[in-house]
């Protein structure tokens, strides 16, 4: 089978990190295998892996490990502008990609393989979530946002636990179970920001021996989350100079009833378009 995904790096970089490149890709290869059947999904994408040369942080560009864009939405061509352009590299033949999986330089580089297939596995875990039923990520973006906004758990949200999840059993398939608990004790002993010990925390908690349905689940935090979005989105609609995250979830809410307005029955009071 013809193999569509690819792996770049931005170049430029020091020898000790080129080194160190091709552990990475040797990493990414092992853990797309590790997805068993999967595997075959994800190596017929149009996927490309890259690791960039930002840092994740709030100074930076990149405020995360690592993330998936889709070409065709918002968030992609928002992240083109300020990350990839930011960068002042341009990465050849991107537009051929329907899919971009940006790792951090904090991935690139470090040396703990286990702490890298925690976010390569992640991220390729949303890769197949994209390939899931409509309106899928739309319904995440929103809750996402919301979430943000409501300074509630981002990471009890179905994706991210099924994402997490996945990473999980991708770690036990090539540690086992043991060296991998360990590992996870260990971050989070060692955490320095509450939001890493949460995520880690998060990690601990799944338990692998109960099966998750991810489409059931984001159906059920829809329908317990849609009456304070409706709200929030209606109040905010009036605000003359919304906040960076109130801007965001507005957008989020108006892709979801722009994108799957043909999907969903229309509820009376529904704010409708955000525009």
């Amino acid at each position: 089978m013809k193999e569509l995904y690819e792996i770049k790096f931005f170049p430029h970089e020091t020898v000790d990190i080129k080194d160190k490149d091709k552990t990475n890709e040797k990493i990414v290869r092992e853990v797309i295998n590790e997805f068993g059947d999967e595997s075959k999904v994800l190596k017929k994408q149009k996927l490309l892996v890259y690791f960039g040369m930002f840092p994740s942080g709030e100074d930076f560009p990149l405020k995360v490990l690592g993330t998936v864009k889709a070409k065709g939405t918002t968030e992609y061509d928002e992240f083109i502008k300020e990350v990839i352009n930011k960068e002042s590299e341009k990465i050849d033949n991107l537009e051929t990609f329907k899919y971009l999986i940006y790792l951090s330089k904090n991935i690139r580089t470090c040396d703990n393989k286990k702490y890298k297939i925690f976010t390569i596995a992640h991220e390729l875990q949303h890769v197949l979530q994209y390939l899931g039923y409509s309106c899928l990520h739309e319904k995440h973006s929103v809750l996402f946002r919301y979430f943000i906004l409501t300074k509630s758990n981002i990471f009890e949200l179905p994706k991210e636990q099924d994402a997490i999840r996945k990473a999980k059993i991708i770690n036990y398939r090539i540690f086992g179970k043991r060296d991998v608990d360990n590992f996870i004790d260990e971050k989070i002993q060692k955490s320095r920001e509450d939001i890493e010990k949460l995520y880690w925390e998060n990690v601990k908690s799944i338990d692998l021996n109960i099966e998750y349905d991810l489409e059931s689940r984001v159906k059920e935090f829809w329908r317990n989350y849609e009456g304070g979005i409706k709200e929030s989105a209606k109040r905010l609609r009036g605000k003359i100079e919304p906040e960076l995250n109130e801007r965001a979830f507005l957008d989020a809410y108006e892709a979801f009833l722009i994108d799957c307005k043909k999907l969903r029955r229309v509820e009376p009071g529904d704010p409708g378009s955000l525009r």
